[in-house]
């Protein structure tokens, strides 16, 4: 899957339920942004576990599970935070594809079937867009 490349980070904090015995190896947080396969993990043992450095541009999907040791894990919990960022750019779709992105200047994202062999360009939320090939103009939006 294509994405946009992001240059707005934040910082990640994953609050939760501390139990009366915490887990000896602490806790794994596993989180993506939306749509993509590979997973980023860190291992913590504080509440809450603060994770710096995750792309503003993306929705994120997570997992949080207690290490017991030993090999032995808690079961897993699974947690989504929103994108915040709000700057635009102009994007060429340059494949016959289905195309989801968030047009700039709204907040839900929209779908679709680019079937034109010529390239059709639109404006669209930093790191909203996923589907076929695009060209990325690293231009704002006119």
């Amino acid at each position: 899957m294509s994405v946009l490349p992001c240059s707005t980070f934040k910082t990640l904090t994953v609050v939760f339920t501390t139990p009366d015995i915490p887990p000896s190896g602490g806790y794994i947080v596993k989180w993506r942004p939306v749509g993509t396969t590979n997973w980023n993990t860190v291992t913590q043992n504080q509440n809450p576990i603060t994770i710096a450095g995750v792309p503003g541009c993306y929705n994120i999907e997570g997992t949080i599970q207690a290490n017991c040791g030993d090999g032995n894990v808690g079961s897993i919990v699974n947690f989504a935070v929103s994108s915040t960022s709000t700057q635009c750019r102009t994007v060429q779709l340059t494949q016959s594809a289905t195309y989801t992105y968030t047009e700039c200047g709204t907040t839900q994202p929209v779908t679709i079937n680019n079937s034109s062999l010529t390239p059709t360009t639109v404006c669209v939320v930093d790191g909203s867009i996923s589907g076929g090939a695009f060209i990325d103009s690293n231009q704002p939006c006119v």
